[in-house]
C-alpha cells in the first residue's frame, strides 16, 4: 500500500531515490522509528485518499498477530478489506503453518468485514507465473474456509509493491491476466449502508492526543448520528461532560461529521479520565458488564468451560470477561440446536451470558450493529468472536 500512496503523490515524507531503488515503501506509511527499521507495521496508520468524487480511508493495520489487538481496531473502523498476500511459496507457506491467514479471518469474521479485494503481492519473484498465482488464490480461500470465513472476494489481482505493476493501472507483465488494477478496484468502492445519520451519535474512541494545556484531541470513526462544533458530549462509562471546540478529518478542518468519516475531536477533559473504547454520544449511551451474546470459538487449544476469562475486544474497547454461563448451542444461523451444554469447543456456535470485569459501553446488535461485534483473544490469538445480542 505504501508503493500505491508513493505513486499518488500523497506521501508526507518524500522517499529519496536509493529507497525508490531499493522499493522501501513501507516507511510511507510508517509511523514509529521502529516500524521503518523493521518494515513491520505495528499501529495503525490512516491515509486519505480521493479518486473521482470519492473520499477513501486508507487504514494499515498489522499484519503480525502479535499485534492482533491494533488490527482488530483498525479492522472495526473499516467497511472493506485488501487482503494482500505474498505470492512466493516459502512466505505463503509460513503464512499457512503458523495460521497468520485464519487468525485474520477469525478477525474479519468477528466484525462482519463482507467484501474483500485479494491482492496476491510479490508476483515479479515468481515470474508472473499463473500457476503460483492460483496456487496463492486457492490456499487462501482454504484457509478462509476452514474459519467458515466466506466474504465475497470482489477482485483478485496480481500485483508487484516492488516495481508498481497493477497498482494504479495495469501493465502487460502477465498476458493471462484481463483484470483491473488496484486503483481501479479502490474507485469501485462504495459507502456502506450501515452508516445512518439519523441515530443517535455513537463516538466510540480510537486514539487520545493532547493538542493544548488544557484540551485534547480524541481520534474516532463516528459510528451513527453527526457531530458539530459546539456539541455537548457525554462520554461513557466515565460519564464526562465535555464539547466539541474543533472538528477535522486528516488534518483538515471541518465544521461538521457525519457517519463513516474518520476525525479527531479537540474536547476539554482530563486525559488521565479517558481511554480507548469509551463512546461519546450527545445523550449518554449503555453502560453495562452483563450481556447475552452469540459467540463462535475456533482456535482454541482444548475446550472452554463455564468460568473461562479470554479478552473480550469489543469495538475499539478491550477488556477481560468470564463466560458466566452456556445457555445453549446454536447453528450459524443462530437456532438453537441443544441446551445448557456443559463445554465449547472449536467449531461451536453458542448463546452465552458474559460478565465483563469491570463496566463498560455496549450496545446491542438490533440498535447499534457495528458496536456490538466483538473478537475474543487469548494468549496473543484471536480465538473466535461474536455479537451483543441482548444487554442485561
Amino acid at each position: 500500500m505504501g508503493h500505491l500512496i508513493h505513486k499518488l503523490g500523497l506521501a508526507k515524507d518524500p522517499l529519496d531515490q536509493d529507497e525508490i531503488i531499493k522499493g522501501n515503501y513501507r516507511r510511507v506509511l510508517a509511523r514509529r522509528k521502529e516500524e521503518k527499521l523493521s518494515g513491520k507495521t505495528i499501529n495503525l496508520s490512516f491515509k486519505d485518499i480521493r479518486i473521482g468524487e470519492q473520499t477513501y480511508t486508507i487504514v494499515d493495520t498489522p499484519g503480525d498477530v502479535g499485534y492482533g489487538k491494533n488490527e482488530i481496531v483498525g479492522v472495526f473502523d473499516s467497511d472493506y478489506a485488501i487482503f494482500v498476500i505474498s505470492a512466493i511459496p516459502s512466505e505463503l507457506y509460513q503464512s499457512l503453518s503458523v495460521r497468520t491467514i485464519e487468525q485474520h479471518a477469525l478477525i474479519l469474521r468477528s466484525f462482519s468485514i463482507h467484501d474483500v479485494i485479494l491482492v496476491v503481492n510479490k508476483m515479479e519473484a515468481v515470474g508472473w507465473d499463473r500457476a503460483a498465482f492460483q496456487r496463492t488464490l486457492m490456499k487462501v480461500k482454504e484457509a478462509f474456509e476452514r474459519r467458515r470465513y466466506r466474504p465475497r472476494i470482489m477482485e483478485v489481482i496480481p500485483t508487484s509493491g516492488l516495481t508498481g505493476a497493477n497498482l494504479i493501472a495495469i501493465e502487460n507483465k502477465a498476458d493471462w491476466y484481463d483484470g483491473i488494477s488496484l486503483h481501479h478496484a479502490l474507485s469501485k468502492l462504495r459507502v456502506q449502508d450501515g452508516n445512518t445519520r439519523d441515530q443517535p451519535l455513537r463516538l466510540p474512541v480510537q486514539g487520545l492526543f493532547n493538542r493544548e494545556e488544557d484540551s485534547l484531541v480524541i481520534t474516532a470513526r463516528l459510528q451513527s448520528g453527526s457531530l458539530r462544533i459546539g456539541d455537548k458530549i457525554v462520554i461513557m462509562p466515565q460519564d464526562l461532560h465535555s464539547s466539541v471546540k474543533s472538528l477535522e478529518n486528516v488534518h483538515s478542518a471541518i465544521d461538521e461529521a457525519g457517519p463513516g468519516e474518520n476525525i479527531g475531536a479537540r474536547i476539554v477533559a482530563p486525559a488521565d479520565r479517558l481511554k480507548r473504547g469509551m463512546i461519546g454520544s450527545h445523550a449518554g449511551s449503555r453502560v453495562a458488564s452483563d450481556f447475552v451474546a452469540n459467540l463462535f470459538v475456533y482456535d482454541h487449544p482444548t475446550i472452554v468451560r463455564m468460568g473461562y476469562t479470554p479478552v473480550f475486544h469489543i469495538h475499539c474497547a478491550h477488556v477481560r470477561g468470564t463466560i458466566h454461563k452456556i445457555i445453549s448451542r446454536t447453528d450459524e444461523e443462530g437456532h438453537d440446536t441443544s441446551f445448557s451444554p456443559s463445554f465449547i469447543q472449536n467449531g461451536d456456535h453458542v448463546r452465552c451470558r458474559i460478565h465483563l470485569l469491570e463496566p463498560t459501553s455496549i450496545e446491542s446488535v438490533l440498535e447499534f450493529p457495528t458496536l456490538s461485534r466483538f473478537a475474543i483473544r487469548d494468549n496473543g490469538l484471536t480465538i473466535g468472536g461474536g455479537t451483543v445480542e441482548e444487554v442485561l
